[in-house]
């Protein structure tokens, strides 16, 4: 799986129908660094989800690309776990964190750096290209500087209307499986994500809404 990422001869995969990474044994495949792209860019509950939905029921023909759930579930994490010797199994959001962290560290791009290597086939997709998202300075940067024609759109919302989004989602993928029943937390020694063993989740918040 290491190959997967880091070499330029990487093994081809194909992600989705006209979305792949590596390198294509047909010449009908392109990269996505000449494509016009559109990348979203914000937090968690600022209304990716509600913007995507509500184009595709404008009629706009459009190709959403694997997003960074998938990227991540396909690609960061079986990566980051060869690398640290394990199986992977149902991994939690904590969890998660942890294998994107690591990730970051040896390619601080981060999801930009995935993203910028991945191929296209002009044939079987429609244009625009949106990928939902990118978050962080690193990512953004890294994107801006290797995708010469993408476009960014920034959402953002209110404190309380994020939170307000998050509390009514009852996703899997939100599930933290290590958790004491019995456990409390002590307001004063976890006062930051940090804390908590989890840094890389300020990335989700600003720094008043951390606190």
């Amino acid at each position: 799986m290491m190959q997967t990422i880091t070499k330029p001869n990487q093994n081809f995969k194909q992600l989705q129908p006209g979305i792949a990474i590596g390198v294509p044994s047909e010449k009908d495949w392109v990269s996505i660094r000449n494509e016009n792209l559109i990348i979203i860019v914000g937090l968690t509950g600022v209304g990716k989800t509600t913007m995507i939905n509500k184009l595709t029921k404008s009629g706009l023909n459009f190709t959403l690309l694997p997003n960074r759930r998938t990227l991540t579930t396909e690609l960061i994490i079986p990566y980051i776990a060869a690398i640290n010797g394990k199986n992977i199994q149902t991994i939690c959001r904590l969890e998660r964190f942890k294998y994107t962290r690591q990730y970051q560290k040896q390619f601080p791009g981060g999801m930009g750096q995935i993203l910028n290597k991945l191929q296209v086939n002009s044939n079987t997709i429609n244009y625009p290209l949106i990928f939902d998202v990118l978050r962080g300075k690193n990512e953004v940067t890294y994107a801006a500087k290797t995708l010469k024609k993408a476009k960014f759109v920034i959402l953002d919302a209110p404190l309380s209307v994020r939170l307000k989004r998050l509390l009514t989602r009852y996703y899997a993928f939100y599930k933290i499986t290590k958790f004491s029943e019995y456990a409390v937390v002590e307001r004063q020694k976890n006062m930051s994500f940090s804390a908590l063993g989890i840094p890389e989740a300020s990335s989700l918040f600003t720094f008043a809404e951390a606190q």
